[in-house]
């Protein structure tokens, strides 16, 4: 069977029943965190055209965005992240007669392997 255009980002993934030898074609399946299973344990999947960010699959996969990425909760909403998290690309200390009144951060989401 081929699924071709659904959305089965985030919660969606739910939906994503796919059955051995299955063909997706053009779907989004991104997902919130880094190398989120999807498909796993189902044979010969194949994944073309499809949007897998932060998605890790078996089977063939074709013309697809694979990337992971983490992404900072200081620049998006949903993500969970604390002030000097992991994304931290630079931090500038504001003291005033030698006492830290503040902390300015920089931060970027990082693609991961």
């Amino acid at each position: 069977m081929i699924t071709k255009g659904e959305n089965f980002s985030r919660a969606r993934l739910v939906n994503f029943k796919p059955q051995s030898g299955d063909v997706i074609e053009s779907c989004n399946l991104a997902q919130l965190q880094p190398h989120t299973p999807v498909g796993l344990g189902v044979a010969g999947l194949t994944y073309r055209n499809c949007n897998l960010v932060n998605c890790d699959v078996d089977g063939i996969v074709e013309h697809c965005n694979t990337t992971q990425i983490s992404r900072c909760g200081n620049l998006h909403d949903g993500y969970d992240c604390a002030v000097d998290c992991e994304h931290v690309t630079s931090s500038e200390s504001i003291s005033v007669d030698g006492v830290l009144i503040d902390t300015l951060y920089e931060y970027a989401d990082k693609v991961v392997v």
